[in-house]
């Protein structure tokens, strides 16, 4: 019997097949342009140009050239949000990119911090502008951060002076807003491919400005370079993250790409040494094991045969580093110093934990504290207080990122960071097929090291670890899909990523 046009079964299956594809599309994230909001083309250029010549004249009036650099990176702003609000995705790029040179700038005008003003006012001008939305995520991957952020919000009620919390809460939210880049804009597996390795050929030419720099010029207090990223740690927790990123890509790479590869590898390595972070040998060391532990692919015998060869090329590579940089890498430079000051700040943090052991000082409580904290420890040296870096700042970093938290957050704003951490690394672990797998493993190791990392840096608001929890979270979005018997085992099986 054939169904007619108004045939009631036909209306039923229509009904069906309706509604499987609403299931389909409901939840689906979309990065497609969306509906542009009404307006003429040739207005908005024309307020642009207009813009553009009123602030150029009010510029050279003014005969500045800090206020001609201001008013040129307010207009590169300006336009920067036009053209992301048509096209949001370029965040991604953008974003990978600033991570080298984050620190560069006009005063507390930097690239970093541009970024993350841009993040929030591009997604909601293509919110308000367009038909656009970002991808509904599950609750484990915004839960976590949404109990972290509320609580150091909270320290605001009891914080010792209000200027130093907020402060503490803007660095944070710069960390945070490269989270809802790559949680909200997390690209197809092969585009974010090609991003990584366009990051990695970046942060190798940045390597060899920072090696010229080292070797021609001395790399400026210290011996050190800290490349463009604001500090030598920060600056060597990128050239592991790119080392790491680079193994993966090799597997991924034509013989070609695979020599320009190892080039880079080799730069990059000559520029750790000439950042002289202790921070980044323990990193490596850290990338290291967790190649020969993890690496796919291996079995018993050559992961032991790898673990040998591993022990044997990190012997070479701290000569290797020793060579570059005896001064900070040598045993009696290591010693001389005590580390920077890092065990005296260990001793004043750590005596003072006890103080407000649940809820902390709020952010930025140690920061503002260390002066205090460190004349009161018994047997603490007060070397660190005439380092030019403390008389600058007015204040001392822990070199420990989870005895900041403690102090800052107290014991509670410690736990909701550690699950913070913890359900990223489940969430790449438990990769639904958003991103290759081997990335997965790849940023799962990368996490991993950055977090034995933080026992000797305090920088809250790290681009990379936050990149990576971003993506972690944008893995988990919510979304139906209707599957078939062969790939269920049932008729209507539903796949259950919520």
């Amino acid at each position: 019997m054939t169904l007619g046009a108004g045939c009631p079964r036909e209306a039923e299956l229509a009904g069906t097949v309706g509604s499987e594809v609403l299931m389909l599309t409901e939840h689906r994230p979309s990065s497609s342009p969306g509906r542009q909001s009404p307006g003429s083309m040739a207005g908005r250029v024309a307020a642009v140009v207009l813009v553009a010549v009123g602030t150029v004249i009010a510029a050279f009036l003014a005969q500045s050239w800090t206020v001609i650099i201001l008013v040129g990176l307010a207009l590169a702003t300006v336009v920067g949000v036009m053209m992301l609000a048509r096209n949001p995705d370029l965040l991604v790029p953008i974003a990978l990119g600033s991570m080298w040179i984050e620190a560069l700038g006009v005063g507390p005008i930097t690239v970093g911090r541009i970024v993350a003003f841009l993040v929030p006012v591009v997604l909601l001008a293509r919110v308000l502008t367009t038909s656009w939305r970002p991808p509904q995520l599950m609750p484990r991957s915004w839960v976590p951060l949404m109990g972290l952020v509320t609580w150091a919000w909270c320290g605001a009620f009891y914080a010792e002076q209000f200027g130093v919390w907020f402060n503490g809460f803007l660095i944070l939210m710069l960390g945070v807003s490269y989270w809802f880049v790559f949680a909200l804009l997390l690209p197809p597996s092969d585009v974010l491919d090609r991003y990584l390795r366009l990051w990695t050929y970046q942060g190798s030419f940045i390597g060899v400005l920072s090696v010229i720099a080292f070797f021609v010029f001395g790399g400026g207090e210290g011996k050190r370079v800290t490349g463009l990223a604001g500090g030598p740690n920060e600056y060597a927790a990128y050239i592991i993250a790119s080392l790491m990123i680079m193994v993966y890509l090799l597997g991924r790479s034509e013989p070609r790409q695979r020599l320009i590869l190892f080039a880079c590898c080799g730069v990059q390595v000559v520029a750790l040494g000439a950042s002289g972070s202790r921070m980044g040998l323990v990193l490596m060391a850290a990338i290291a094991a967790y190649l020969v532990l993890t690496y796919p692919g291996l079995g018993i015998a050559r992961r032991l045969w790898a673990g040998v060869g591993g022990m044997l090329g990190g012997v070479v590579f701290y000569f290797l580093l020793l060579i570059i940089n005896p001064d900070r890498f040598s045993l009696a430079g290591i010693a001389s110093d005590r580390g920077a000051g890092r065990l005296d700040l260990w001793a004043a943090g750590i005596d003072s934990l006890t103080e407000n052991l649940w809820f902390g000082r709020a952010l930025g409580g140690f920061r503002a504290s260390a002066y205090e904290l460190l004349q009161r420890t018994s047997g603490a040296s007060l070397d660190v207080l005439r380092q030019e870096s403390f008389l600058k700042q007015g204040g001392a970093e822990s070199h420990n990122l989870y005895l900041t938290i403690g102090i800052d957050l107290g014991l509670i704003g410690f736990v909701l960071y550690l699950g913070l951490v913890l359900v990223s690394l489940w969430n790449l672990r438990s990769n639904p097929g958003r991103i290759d797998k081997s990335l997965s493993w790849a940023l799962f190791g990368v996490l991993a090291a950055v977090m034995i990392g933080n026992f000797f840096g305090s920088q809250l608001n790290n681009k990379l670890q936050w990149s990576i929890i971003g993506i972690a979270s944008g893995l988990w979005v919510r979304q139906r899909l209707v599957s078939t018997v062969s790939e269920r085992g049932s008729p209507g099986g539903v796949d259950a990523h919520r």
